[in-house]
């Protein structure tokens, strides 16, 4: 899991993993590598919700997102 200290601490570039849930995983029978997701901007913050945040990730060409604090406990940083 990633904490929103460990997300401000990110520059533009940097990688984190996405971690698929088990019952997506080896408990279906098929087994899945961790996603690797790059940080494609800066992390967005509300003065009047302080714990809430949005980090723009991108995988490949077509495929963006964001974390926030409703997915960050499916995300890891990427140690290698």
């Amino acid at each position: 899991m990633i904490t929103k200290e460990e997300i401000l601490k990110l520059t533009w570039r940097d990688t984190v993993l996405q971690i698929i849930p088990a019952e997506q995983g080896i408990l279906s029978g098929t087994l899945h590598k961790p996603r690797v997701w790059r940080v494609n901007g800066a992390c967005k913050l509300w003065k009047r919700s302080p714990e809430r945040f949005r980090l723009p990730i991108k995988r490949g060409l077509y495929e963006h997102g964001y974390i926030t604090e409703e997915n960050a406990h499916l995300f890891a940083l990427n140690e290698g």
